[in-house]
């Protein structure tokens, strides 16, 4: 598979190859990003080597969430959409902020077949260090 921009054309590009797959195969593509969040990041988004380094950062427990989610959306053809930043001017000294924010939900019952819903939105900012 190609490797993608990290932009929200990136995503969206990628989604819709993804969401193209077979049923078994997209399932195997949702294990891998539960899985391995990080390496699943690195095979399909070009992402630079500051990109990478803050990947690897990203506190365990706010990518075992994004990374749950992420495969959830993706294996229930979810829409996943990136909302990011501008990175700031080159010698300007930022913090970096992430933070996933979903409404996904899904539900069964004895008389409804399962049904999956809702948007997983991850979003990357900037903060001034002061």
């Amino acid at each position: 598979m190609e490797k993608f921009p990290f932009s929200a054309a990136g995503f969206s590009a990628l989604q819709q190859q993804l969401y193209a797959l077979p049923d078994q195969q997209l399932s195997v593509e949702a294990e891998n990003v539960k899985n391995d969040f990080d390496a699943w990041m690195v095979a399909h988004f070009a992402l630079n080597e500051n990109q990478v380094i803050f990947l690897n950062a990203i506190d365990s427990r706010a990518k075992a969430l994004v990374a749950f989610e992420t495969s959830f959306a993706i294996g229930n053809r979810l829409p996943v959409l990136l909302v990011k930043a501008d990175p700031p001017a080159e010698g300007d000294e930022q913090g970096k902020i992430f933070w996933p924010k979903s409404t996904l939900t899904a539900a069964w019952g004895t008389n409804t077949a399962y049904q999956a819903s809702g948007t997983l939105e991850i979003n990357i900012y900037y903060q001034k260090l002061v």
